[in-house]
């Protein structure tokens, strides 16, 4: 599946109304690969980062960089990817890298400001759930909004991730003996 970072902009704060521009509070970070190497990225390409599923997005630029990454033994898949492996998979590793941008967006009392201090993130939840088998569109379950088997799994708090040389911060988490279809997402405050 997808998301967006969405807008229902009307009318920007600076000519009296109280919406950011789109993308200007809310973005969605896009890896998009530059297929035909032209330098430039194409709508078809951003299009295909999106399909791809290693897209995230913020409010007020909380992150501007994230890698999410699992491993198990000799096969390691991006964000959005598909880990086929032997059951039960003896240790996965996730490794989340993330960097927080010097400013945001913010509002202070009421005013809309378009810098303020950087953002710091609190904490990130692991968040993973069972991938189940196709279900009849016919089936009341088809339109369920929830998957009552997604939890999460791990919390991590600012003090417990590393900085790596490049000035990232590095969690590494491992799942051990993973028997059932999993998938594994990421919530950060």
């Amino acid at each position: 599946w997808f998301n967006y970072g969405s807008s229902d902009y009307h009318r920007h704060y600076t000519a009296g109304g109280d919406d950011f521009y789109p993308g200007e509070y809310q973005r969605t970070w896009v890896r998009a690969v530059d297929a035909d190497g032209d330098g430039d990225y194409s709508l078809n390409e951003i299009t295909d980062g999106l399909r791809s599923g290693n897209a995230y997005f913020v409010h007020g630029d909380l992150v501007d960089f994230l890698e999410f990454t699992a491993q198990s033994r000799d096969q390691k898949v991006e964000m959005g990817g598909e880990l086929v492996a032997d059951k039960p998979i003896e240790n996965l590793k996730l490794k989340i890298r993330f960097r927080s941008p010097a400013s945001n967006n913010c509002a202070v009392d009421g005013n809309y400001i378009t810098s303020c201090a950087a953002p710091v993130v609190d904490h990130i939840d692991l968040i993973a759930g069972e991938i189940g088998e196709p279900i009849d569109p016919t089936s009341l379950d088809y339109t369920k909004a929830t998957n009552e088997s997604a939890k999460v799994v791990a919390s991590f708090a600012r003090g417990q991730w590393e900085v790596d040389d490049e000035g990232y911060n590095v969690i590494v988490h491992h799942i051990k003996n993973l028997s059932k279809n999993t998938y594994f997402r990421l919530r950060g405050t």
